[in-house]
């Protein structure tokens, strides 16, 4: 089997990859990886707008609708958000718990 010139190689030059493989095949299997996965989180949470719409509850669409028309994912934004939303809660819930401290000698 030929191999591709060190040039073509790139950085995985000192790798052996076969005639007819380019060497960004190498790593692109991760990114597809990962793009799938997104692909699959983001078509439940369309789905799961779609759901409140069918209910009468157009809300999260008009909030991702806003997202998108200034260029920001909302998708990302919203998992930001929630991510927020529960650790606020968290800490509401437990920083003013009592605590009882003593110190004996």
């Amino acid at each position: 089997m030929a191999c591709e010139s060190r040039t073509e190689a790139g950085i995985f030059a000192h790798l052996y990859i076969p005639a007819g493989v380019s060497s960004m095949g190498l790593t692109m299997g991760i990114g597809d990886m990962l793009g799938n996965d997104y692909m699959k989180v983001e078509d439940a949470y369309y789905g799961v707008l779609d759901f409140f719409e069918e209910k009468g509850i157009g809300a999260p669409w008009a909030y991702n609708d806003f997202l998108e028309s200034k260029g920001v994912p909302a998708l990302p934004v919203t998992f930001a958000l929630i991510i927020v939303l529960i650790g606020a809660g968290l800490f509401a819930a437990t920083a003013n718990q009592p605590q009882d401290v003593s110190f004996t000698l």
